[in-house]
């Protein structure tokens, strides 16, 4: 290969811009991924926390020990 052909190779067919290229690819799946499991997973477990809280043991937020101590 002579010097001059190697100027008229476009900036994107280099290896290492595609590499690059293809790690960018890869991080946008994982995160979009990751956004639709949380999207999906994030209610049902936020409608379970807060029936666990609220129900049952009457304290609420502030847990077990801290409502007995208040209404004394």
């Amino acid at each position: 290969m002579s010097g001059e052909s190697l100027l008229r190779r476009p900036w994107w067919s280099s290896l290492a811009v595609k590499l690059f290229g293809s790690y960018l690819v890869v991080v946008a799946v994982g995160i979009g991924t990751l956004v639709v499991a949380a999207s999906y997973a994030t209610p049902s477990f936020f409608d379970l926390r807060m029936a666990q809280t609220m129900g049952g043991s009457g304290a609420g937020m502030m847990g077990r020990g801290m409502g007995r101590a208040i209404q004394r």
